[in-house]
């Protein structure tokens, strides 16, 4: 298995349609709590070492603070899973990331997130017409790869991974498509 999305069950018809046009498996990530009320995650039990996770920012930012701090958990919890099963490579495929980012560059929260984001992910990619004014997504944060909405790279054609782990030119290429086409701005 070459790589695989993952998403979870509230955004399954999102994600079928992407994994779908860009030819990967796909694949559910399960919620569980724990008796103490604490949020879990299950991944599947056999993971390749290059795993695409698919987040629809906008689907956060439309129900609230809570849920948009509960994503946010859920990526860290992801990511520490992911890593652990021997995941190299992890991609974000978010639409919609600039909703869910803000567009007041000098809030410190943005600041924290967009570092928080650019820890966890070697590769993200987005279509967002929030971020047309951004002519470069490693404006906003310091990633080795981005989508923008005019399907530019961001600036960087290299697709090198901050974690050391080199990324899958036509993998990402197949997914940029895959998203352009399904979320055209």
């Amino acid at each position: 298995m070459e790589a695989m999305l993952l998403h979870f069950e509230d955004e399954a018809p999102e994600a079928r349609r992407l994994a779908q046009a860009a030819g990967l498996a796909r694949a559910q990530i399960s919620r569980c709590a724990s008796t103490k009320n604490e949020l879990g995650l299950d991944l599947p039990p056999v993971l390749p070492r290059q795993v695409a996770l698919y987040r629809n920012f906008a689907n956060a930012t439309d129900v609230g603070a809570a849920s948009h701090s509960q994503y946010l958990l859920e990526l860290l919890l992801f990511e520490r899973l992911a890593s652990r099963q021997g995941v190299s490579h992890l991609m974000l495929v978010a639409p919609y990331l600039g909703k869910g980012l803000s567009q007041d560059r000098d809030s410190i929260r943005v600041q924290a997130l967009e570092g928080f984001l650019a820890g966890l992910f070697d590769v993200v990619l987005t279509v967002d017409p929030a971020l047309s004014a951004v002519s470069s997504l490693g404006e906003r944060l310091p990633l080795h790869h981005a989508l923008l909405p005019d399907g530019s790279s961001g600036g960087r054609d290299d697709w090198s991974s901050g974690r050391g782990e080199e990324g899958d030119p036509q993998l990402l290429s197949r997914l940029g498509l895959a998203l352009r086409n399904l979320y055209p701005h």
